[in-house]
């Protein structure tokens, strides 16, 4: 069956975001179900891959509210499955989420924190 490419999702949703576009939630979707999934698709590892690499960028040169989005980001990828966390580390997001945790606002730490802790997971993290 097919299995929805939700990297590729928030990829597009956070385009949007930016460029002022407005996107409706459904609210019917309870299940991230990429964690069912035992081997992700070549197209979900490249749009990871981009992904991943697109929120390394926000947290080492993004606005105080870019790292904090991009954290967040980060730590629910980190939390959906295995080669997601994998894929985060690679692409050089530890040390950034490091940087954060003494940024000003609470929030920006608690993501970071929580992402940190997620990709700890991974035997790389």
């Amino acid at each position: 069956g097919l299995v929805p490419n939700l990297a590729l999702k928030k990829l597009i949703k956070q385009f949007c975001h930016d460029n002022g576009v407005s996107t409706s939630k459904s609210g019917t979707k309870n299940k991230d179900l990429s964690r069912k999934a035992t081997s992700p698709s070549p197209a979900f590892k490249g749009a990871m891959k981009i992904l991943a690499e697109f929120l390394a960028g926000r947290l080492t040169y993004g606005t105080d509210d870019q790292q904090n989005k991009a954290a967040y980001e980060i730590r629910l990828l980190a939390k959906s499955n295995v080669f997601n966390r994998s894929v985060i580390i690679d692409m050089g997001n530890v040390t950034p989420l490091l940087d954060l945790l003494t940024s000003r606002d609470a929030e920006t730490q608690e993501n970071a924190i929580a992402a940190l802790l997620k990709l700890s997971k991974h035997p790389k993290g």
